[in-house]
């Protein structure tokens, strides 16, 4: 039985561990191009990356379950990926949750068009599609573009 997800923020001890999950994400998904090599990827995420984002991560049963990484100026999720082995327990609504809390205005982010899951997940999390993109990023993939509008104040 696995414990309950646990979300704080990022330390440089975890970066590696977020490097391998999202190696591992782009790895065992079949339509996502490996545009950088795992070491490439790992050697990003520095300590120099707590200082560029917000960066949330999540831990359940003693181990690293997931990440979320954002830019905090543009309210914009950047990254969140949970390790296959804790999936569907709560972890990304955990992580999401605790973005949401710290950024009570909104936030948005994109998701690959083809990842059926995640625009499931986000669209259940309150998030709403606001364009459609053909795939002017690294991957060459069409992406969506996600909002969450957040608190609305009357004032």
């Amino acid at each position: 039985m696995m414990s309950e997800v646990a979300v704080r923020p990022g330390t440089p001890d975890d970066l590696q561990e977020c490097a391998r999950i999202i190696n591992d994400w782009i790895d065992t998904t079949a339509w996502m191009p490996r545009v950088a090599p795992r070491e490439e990827i790992a050697a990003s995420f520095n300590s120099s990356l707590l200082d560029l984002r917000h960066f949330l991560v999540a831990h359940s049963s003693g181990a690293t379950a997931g990440y979320l990484s954002l830019d905090a100026e543009k309210c914009y999720i950047h990254g969140l990926y949970v390790d296959k082995k804790f999936r569907n327990i709560g972890t990304g609504t955990a992580l999401l949750n605790s973005a949401k809390t710290d950024f009570p205005n909104g936030l948005s982010l994109s998701t690959f068009q083809a990842n059926a899951g995640a625009r499931k997940f986000y669209e259940r999390e309150g998030f709403a599609e606001i364009q459609r993109r053909d795939g002017d990023n690294a991957e060459k993939l069409p992406d969506i573009l996600y909002r969450w509008q957040g608190e609305v104040c009357d004032r």
